[in-house]
């Protein structure tokens, strides 16, 4: 098993009363702020085998087939770095896939912005990956984006939190 640190956010009340379908427009709102923490946690060869590869398109494609704006937690974002109107979520419990979707009004998302933990990939930048895409599922920057581990240098484990 490999043993790391993850980060690990907490949701300190969130209601999901029925299974959504794809035709929802609207994703989930948090009532409460989310607390990030680091805890040790143990992740097996097994589970670890379920996440893509470190590659946009291999992460774009798990990010569709995981239907992430209504399954996974989503998050209070209290900056506009990324835009104006933002939707976050993370795949709770596994916390290794951190989304933002960038949206020009309340149907329309512009771009979306990916944080992929994955061991081994870039321990200079605390093995994230980092990919941005656009609505039309261009992508824009992947990888060691320069920009995005500049900033997020900065921030707790490279996550930003209150």
């Amino acid at each position: 098993m490999n043993t790391k640190i993850i980060p690990f956010l907490i949701l300190l009340s969130v209601s999901i009363s029925c299974t959504p379908t794809k035709e929802d427009i609207s994703p989930p709102v948090p009532e409460k702020e989310v607390i990030i923490e680091d805890i040790e946690e143990e992740i097996s060869e097994e589970e670890m085998a379920i996440f893509p590869p470190a590659d946009g398109e291999a992460v774009m494609e798990y990010l569709e087939q995981e239907f992430y704006s209504h399954s996974w937690t989503p998050l209070i974002l209290k900056t506009t770095t990324h835009g104006a109107h933002l939707n976050g979520y993370i795949n709770t419990p596994d916390n290794t896939i951190i989304v933002i979707d960038n949206h020009l009004n309340e149907d329309t998302i512009t771009n979306t912005f990916v944080m992929y933990h994955k061991a081994g990939y870039n321990p200079e930048a605390g093995d994230w990956f980092w990919l941005e895409y656009d609505a039309e599922g261009s992508i824009e920057q992947e990888g060691k984006v320069k920009e995005c581990i500049s900033c997020h240098s900065t921030a707790v484990n490279w996550l930003f939190s209150d």
